[in-house]
């Protein structure tokens, strides 16, 4: 019996993949009204720098501190769409079952780098949430340091159960984890 066949690892592996998804869902809808609101910030700026009255203040430090969040707020979900920039065509070129073993094989460093990255991100958000860390006193930084912790503990849990899944998962899964695009999402893809 492997690992894969008991109902215990199947329900596990599945509340994780529910898990995943819910947070980068979740952690997406930030990244989005995140965006909306720097839509809304430029925008008033434009008008108010227009109209004489010296535009919104600080706006430059509110659009770099903005960026940064909505950037790692946005990254576990796009893992999960498989929406990333990738190397889909040369390792779609190999046999199928080589192209997990690939996949895997880059997975673990990956996951290892984001291991340390989550680490060393909420550190910097600990230290900076704790002094309440400001841009030239005007704009708070804590919370897109917070944000962009968050952004990388959400992408590890994310390429984690994506690991987990090729190693273990149903091989219906596993199929479909190593496929790539077809041709015509390519061509449109370029």
């Amino acid at each position: 019996m492997t690992v894969s066949s008991t109902p215990i690892a199947t329900r596990m592996l599945q509340l994780l993949t529910a898990t995943s998804r819910g947070l980068a869902v979740s952690i997406a809808v930030l990244s989005g009204l995140g965006v909306i609101a720097l839509v809304v910030m430029t925008l008033s700026n434009i008008l108010l720098r227009n109209s004489g009255q010296g535009g919104v203040p600080a706006m430059v430090g509110w659009g770099e501190v903005g960026v940064a969040a909505i950037a790692y707020l946005g990254l576990a979900y796009a893992q999960h769409l498989d929406a990333h920039v990738s190397t889909v065509v040369v390792v779609r070129m190999l046999p199928r079952r080589l192209q997990r073993y690939v996949k895997v094989f880059w997975m673990i460093p990956v996951c290892l780098l984001l291991l340390w990255m989550g680490v060393e991100t909420a550190r910097e958000a600990i230290d900076s949430i704790s002094i309440r860390e400001a841009r030239m006193g005007a704009v708070p930084i804590w919370p897109a340091k917070a944000a962009i912790a968050i952004g990388v503990w959400v992408l590890l849990l994310e390429l984690l159960v994506q690991l987990l899944d090729l190693l273990f998962g149903p091989e219906k899964s596993r199929s479909t984890a190593v496929r790539g695009p077809d041709d015509a999402q390519l061509s449109n893809a370029v």
